[in-house]
């Protein structure tokens, strides 16, 4: 699975190899980090919708940054390349979405709200083997996943790359950064987010 320029360990690799290759449309994915763990550099053929319990969680892709605390969860396409950064000890709840199940979100790296039904539906789908019985209650489960990950809202800014920045020292900047303070998705527009404390990044807001 690893790719030229990637990072991501042997370990995490054989540990995730399953849940990328499960027969079902979805797998979930539960895994307990400490504090300032990083993934290192990676992608997946699978679309992931990463959720956190507990911690907040930093993304970068090559193009932007994201500051997850719980109540909000990453979307990250399939072959998107990105690293995590763990905030404090992170007990990660992630779902692996197959290609067909993934066409329910968007279609670029972006913040989703995850409304209490679809938190505990995360929960549901980590707590099952990851080759469920396709003829069980947990089709249904997956079902109504892909229906709040359709209809749920998603995060109006994030901080851009500069052209003239190397991505790949992002990771290293992010411990010495303050984070941008995130709120609901569902709420009106943040305030200008503190960007300023990443030189050569510049804000971006989507409405």
């Amino acid at each position: 699975m690893a790719m030229s320029g990637e990072v991501l360990s042997r370990d995490g690799q054989s540990r995730l190899q399953p849940f990328e290759q499960a027969p079902r449309p979805m797998a979930g994915y539960a895994h307990d980090y400490v504090s300032g763990h990083e993934t290192g550099w990676h992608r997946h053929p699978r679309a992931q919708l990463l959720f956190a319990t507990a911690g907040v969680m930093r993304i970068t892709t090559e193009a932007a940054l994201f500051t997850v605390p719980p109540g909000t969860g990453p979307w990250v396409p399939a072959d998107t390349l990105h690293g995590v950064r763990m905030d404090g000890a992170v007990r990660m709840r992630a779902l692996f979405l197959r290609a067909d199940a993934a066409a329910s979100g968007p279609a670029v790296a972006t913040v989703i709200a995850v409304s209490p039904l679809l938190r505990e539906l995360i929960l549901t789908v980590c707590g099952e083997p990851v080759v469920w019985d396709a003829r069980g209650p947990v089709r249904l489960v997956a079902a109504l996943v892909l229906h709040e990950i359709g209809r749920a809202g998603t995060g109006r800014c994030h901080c851009r790359r500069a052209a003239t920045q190397g991505w790949r020292v992002l990771p290293r900047r992010l411990s010495r950064t303050r984070p941008i303070r995130v709120t609901s998705v569902h709420s009106r527009p943040w305030p200008a987010p503190r960007c300023a404390h990443w030189r050569g990044y510049s804000e971006q807001r989507r409405e």
